[in-house]
């Protein structure tokens, strides 16, 4: 009998804590998780900046000359400079290997001096042969000799100009030898050379550079300057440069095989430091201090020429279509220039 009131207790416990646990379910739904039947965003017309920008990095460089040896090779000597090396115009930079030209010169200026007193020698004899037949008045032979005198001396002339040409050629490739600048700079590059390894002709060796001709370079597979491009900047050291694009020349473009570079002009006469990284921002959209409402309350199409635009301006909780003019636009905001005033409220998709 006990036992069977001690499970009828039990039972009735269990149906009341059940009893509890329906209470609680029933317990209303906190607010931000209810379900939302309609609601309706919007935003405000306002002042403040549009901009469309695409970020890329890049670097300072500077536009670098080449110096090389022109149309004649060489076996390389000694470099006497190294990159970041301020120079002075006419300031050595290079030698090749000339031990062997410069004997040559030796050579060729020895065989001049010879040449020289072997036709002086040759001259006294054939005056002295003259002098015999005038004493013996043979004008016949006379005649015969002088036209050979005549002959003898126009070979000898022709034969100390060549030599003194090819004297003149061989001083001409000493003077290639050597590397100097041709104005004062800063050098960029300077090749990777071994003494004694042979230098192709046109084959550049050094790069020198005005310090101050610093633009800021990209290479990219992507069409960055268009024509709705507004503005070009570049954040550098923490300092902000406004930049200009520099289209390649046609000779320059046929140097890359692959990615072109895009190269960018430093506007201003304080130019940044070589070397640098540089943070491009390249602004398709751009305005500083512009009405503007999110982009997503404007209707109709803006590439599509002629195409009606328009925005729900909210009037007595209704929105009521408003015909507007744009100006600059992101994907974020939408510069108005007709059609809102500051302040109003218009409907945003969501």
């Amino acid at each position: 009998m006990n036992n069977r009131r001690i499970r009828l207790l039990c039972l009735f416990g269990i149906l009341l804590i059940l009893a509890a646990c329906s209470q609680a379910a029933t317990v209303e739904l906190p607010e931000l998780i209810r379900p939302v039947s309609a609601r309706t965003d919007t935003a405000f017309a306002e002042y403040g900046s549009v901009a469309d920008i695409a970020l890329l990095p890049g670097v300072t460089r500077v536009r670098s000359q080449e110096i090389h040896l022109g149309s004649t090779g060489f076996r390389f000597g000694n470099f006497y400079v190294l990159p970041g090396d301020e120079v002075q115009e006419g300031q050595l930079l290079a030698r090749m290997n000339v031990e062997t030209l410069e004997a040559q010169i030796n050579a060729m200026e020895e065989s001049i001096s010879q040449m020289r007193r072997r036709h002086a020698f040759d001259s006294e004899a054939r005056e002295l042969a003259l002098v015999v037949l005038s004493l013996e008045f043979n004008d016949i032979e006379i005649d015969r000799h002088r036209l050979y005198e005549s002959q003898a001396r126009e070979r000898q002339a022709l034969e100390l100009r060549h030599a003194l040409e090819d004297l003149e050629n061989l001083q001409d490739r000493l003077m290639q030898a050597e590397l100097r600048a041709p104005f004062d700079g800063i050098i960029t590059y300077v090749a990777n050379r071994q003494p004694n390894q042979w230098v192709e002709p046109f084959e550049p060796l050094v790069y020198i550079a005005y310090e101050q001709d610093v633009f800021v370079e990209l290479v990219t597979d992507y069409n960055l300057v268009q024509w709705r491009v507004q503005r070009i900047r570049g954040y550098i050291n923490g300092r902000a440069y406004d930049l200009q694009h520099m289209p390649l020349s046609q000779e320059e473009r046929l140097h890359y095989a692959a990615s072109i570079p895009v190269r960018f002009a430093v506007l201003g006469n304080d130019p940044p430091p070589l070397g640098a990284y540089a943070a491009i921002h390249i602004y398709y959209a751009w305005a500083e201090n512009a009405l503007r409402i999110p982009a997503n309350a404007l209707f109709g199409n803006p590439n599509v020429p002629n195409d009606a635009l328009f925005v729900y301006r909210m009037e007595y909780n209704q929105p009521v279509p408003v015909a507007v003019e744009i100006g600059a636009r992101s994907d974020s905001f939408v510069a108005i220039t007709y059609g809102l005033e500051e302040g109003d409220e218009v409907f945003v998709r969501p």
